[in-house]
């Protein structure tokens, strides 16, 4: 039986999927030249639905509908571990502030003490003899030995707050037996004694300023120059023509 005989036969009758799997046999139902418009239409609606899925999962939404995306850092040391915004401090000042946390060491003649403030000024790491369970396992609390301790005790609770880092600047002497126990002690213990350099964006800004006005000095003005443009001028050759003309009649 010709196709083209069934449908002269029966013009009215509306052929899908299933009428060509009875007619044709299943393996002619599928074949590209004569795939009814059903099965193209299912597939098509099953392709984009997997497209919509793929779509959202890679986070790719209608622009109609897209929304701004903001995004918010959750560690608010970022800066502070890349050496970006660090602070510059005041040139007027004595003791710089160019710092993210300092190290301090006061040695009195009672007590060793150890403390990290930061550029607030709050002390966030803390260290001395005046603690009653590192005092009674000293001998004494201003010797060489004190300073050890304590040097070891900081930079465990350092590493403990997660601080690596820090900037270390005396005007004590460096080259006696204490300070330089002390620096190794904390060098020794993975504690760096120095901060990041400040980064500085290189090369010219996106957005280049508008340029400078140039800078006109005071001049003296002389007096033909103040009285451009008050003074109504007149042209001497008209005045005079006009003059001829007026004598003669």
């Amino acid at each position: 039986m010709n196709i083209g005989c069934f449908l002269r036969i029966t013009p009215r009758v509306g052929l899908n999927s299933r009428c060509f799997s009875i007619i044709f046999g299943n393996n002619l139902a599928k074949n590209k030249y004569i795939t009814p418009t059903r099965d193209l239409i299912l597939q098509n609606e099953k392709l984009k639905e997997e497209i919509a899925v793929k779509e959202k999962s890679c986070g790719i939404e209608d622009p109609e509908q897209a929304q701004e995306i903001i995004h918010k850092n959750s560690n608010p040391r970022s800066l502070e571990l890349l050496g970006w915004n660090k602070p510059g401090g005041f040139t007027t000042l004595h003791e710089k502030r160019n710092f993210f946390n300092r190290l301090n060491l006061d040695i009195t003649h009672r007590h060793t003490k150890a403390y990290v403030e930061n550029i607030d000024g709050d002390i966030i790491c803390y260290a001395a003899t005046t603690e009653h369970y590192i005092a009674k396992r000293l001998h004494s609390t201003t010797d060489v030995m004190a300073v050890v301790n304590i040097a070891k005790t900081l930079a465990q609770r350092l590493k403990q707050i997660g601080i690596e880092r820090v900037h270390w600047f005396t005007y004590q002497n460096r080259t006696t037996e204490k300070m330089r126990e002390f620096e190794g002690i904390l060098k020794n213990n993975g504690i760096i004694l120095s901060e990041l350099p400040t980064r500085i964006i290189q090369g010219p800004s996106q957005t280049l300023p508008p340029p400078r006005k140039e800078r006109k000095l005071p001049v003296k003005l002389q007096c033909g120059t103040k009285r451009r443009g008050t003074i109504a001028r007149k042209n001497k050759r008209t005045d005079f023509l006009d003059h001829l003309i007026t004598d003669k009649f």
